[in-house]
């Protein structure tokens, strides 16, 4: 059997050795709990920035579509205003040949209408240059003497030379100044026959 002192001291340092891993493990349990706590604290820390850093990256992103959403909206407000452009264009180019092709017709008509009118002012002529003709020149001078120089010369190309000559002298003899006027007359008569041999030639 072993002592009573022996026992009671081996049970001493059972106790301190038990107190010691006790404290050892306590010890373990509080540096792993602190550093457990610093890795959430980093944990929290990272996800705090990662979440920060997403916040960010969407706020970009949402500053970054509202911009091309605004851009969007510019180019299809510009594509409308070029497509109304276009159709205003293409009324306006309607309209424009619709007035040309009214244009033409009417410059037709009145080309028509003009000639008709010389049609009928020259046979007008030749019956006056007739009714002249077969009129002494004493007779016609004075009524002739009435007309300007340009109807006067029209009349007299649709003579005959004789009868012409016949007119123009009882025109002259009326007084000195209606001599001047046939000297006039007969240089623009001259002129007239002298330009239509040209153009002939």
């Amino acid at each position: 059997m072993m002592p009573k002192n022996y026992s009671r001291s081996n049970g001493n340092v059972l106790f301190l050795m038990l107190i010691f891993l006790c404290s050892i493990i306590l010890a373990a349990i509080v540096v792993f709990g602190i550093i457990m706590i610093k890795q959430n604290q980093s944990r929290d820390t990272q996800n705090t920035h990662e979440v920060q850093t997403q916040n960010t990256a969407y706020l970009e992103y949402s500053a970054m579509m509202d911009q091309l959403q605004d851009k969007s909206k510019l180019l299809q407000d510009k594509e409308n205003e070029l497509a109304l452009q276009a159709s205003r264009i293409k009324k306006l180019e309607s309209e424009l040949l619709a007035t040309r092709s009214e244009l033409e017709k009417i410059q037709r008509e009145t080309q028509e209408q003009f000639s008709l009118l010389q049609e009928s002012e020259k046979k007008n002529l030749k019956k006056l240059a007739k009714v002249y003709a077969l009129m002494e020149p004493v007779q016609a001078a004075p009524i002739l003497s009435a007309l300007d120089d340009d109807t006067i010369i029209n009349i007299l190309t649709l003579m005959k030379e004789r009868n012409a000559a016949r007119l123009l002298g009882g025109f002259a003899a009326q007084n000195p100044e209606m001599q001047k006027r046939a000297a006039l007359i007969s240089e623009k008569m001259r002129s007239l026959a002298t330009t239509t041999t040209s153009s002939a030639q």
